[in-house]
């Protein structure tokens, strides 16, 4: 079985249509459904109560406060009853065809690690579409890997998280990626499908202080890798 966790803030607008929509793509069934509320202050936790999935299990988790996308991760992981895990943004960001077609080869094929690298990247906003490349360079150039993307879909052995470090910061998974690949584990990339235009798409989002998280997140990276440190 697989566990599909949605982390969503203020995400009514998107979050109910999104999980159903995933649902009905995903040929398998042997999944369960697990949504955190981030704390949001807006009627995302209305919608979430509205969601039923006949013959699927859905549990949700209302946080009062918000705490970030690592920790709403790691809070839907501690439920999580799956020998594979997988998170997801829960406005929209994926198409659900491409998404039910990722599960469905997860599900379906024995590996530890499940990458879904974006393979219409080149469609985004220029400058997302230059950060993204560019950060999958730098960590491709430091720890001597050729994957395709870091910041896509990722399914994997919940065990295996068991033994690797779990940093609560927005970049997240870059850490987990990479030290599962250190651990040598049996991956395999799977091309997944963004939707063009992104949810709340524009490039005034990305400037200098998003760089400055973006560098920041790389350096912790490299401390947990060659140094297993996780300030």
């Amino acid at each position: 079985m697989i566990s599909i966790i949605f982390f969503g803030y203020n995400e009514e607008k998107f979050i109910k249509q999104c999980v159903l929509n995933l649902v009905e793509k995903i040929s398998h069934k042997n999944f369960e459904i697990i949504i955190v509320n981030d704390g949001s202050s807006d009627k995302t936790k209305d919608e979430i109560d509205k969601i039923f999935i006949e013959g699927i299990k859905v549990t949700k988790i209302n946080k009062l406060k918000n705490q970030g996308i690592a920790r709403a991760v790691y809070d839907g992981l501690s439920l999580a009853q799956g020998e594979l895990v997988s998170w997801l943004p829960s406005d929209g960001a994926y198409d659900s065809n491409s998404l039910g077609k990722f599960f469905d080869t997860c599900m379906s094929t024995d590996h530890d690690l499940f990458i879904g690298y974006r393979g219409n990247k080149k469609e985004r906003v220029f400058f997302r579409f230059f950060l993204s490349e560019f950060l999958t360079f730098v960590l491709n150039l430091i720890f001597l890997k050729k994957i395709k993307d870091y910041n896509g879909v990722i399914s994997v052995k919940k065990k295996l998280l068991k033994k690797i470090i779990l940093p609560n910061h927005p970049s997240f998974q870059w850490v987990i990626i990479m030290q599962l690949l250190k651990n040598k584990v049996k991956n395999l990339e799977i091309p997944v499908k963004m939707t063009i235009p992104e949810p709340g798409d524009g490039s005034s989002s990305i400037n200098i202080k998003t760089y400055f998280s973006y560098l920041l997140s790389l350096l912790k990276l490299i401390q947990i890798i060659l140094f297993k440190k996780n300030d």
